[in-house]
């Protein structure tokens, strides 16, 4: 199953990516819009994160490698 969710990181990766189609809105926090994060995208934040707490040294060097978590911050 490691192996697995390893070779799917880089699709995270381009599921996360800011800058996605849809509607922007603005929020009332500050006044720059974005488009929010869509039922795919929220989903596969709880992927990543179940997928930290498997605690697999091959899988998070992968996630690492990635930029799955600058698109997350």
């Amino acid at each position: 199953m490691v192996e697995v969710l390893t070779l799917k990181v880089p699709s995270l990766d381009e599921i996360l990516k800011p800058g996605q189609d849809g509607k922007t809105t603005v929020g009332s926090f500050c006044d720059t819009p974005f488009v929010p994060l869509g039922q795919q995208r929220l989903r596969t934040v709880e992927l990543v994160l179940n997928m930290i707490k498997l605690r697999k040294e091959s899988l998070l060097e992968a996630m690492g490698a990635s930029e799955i978590f600058s698109h997350l911050i």
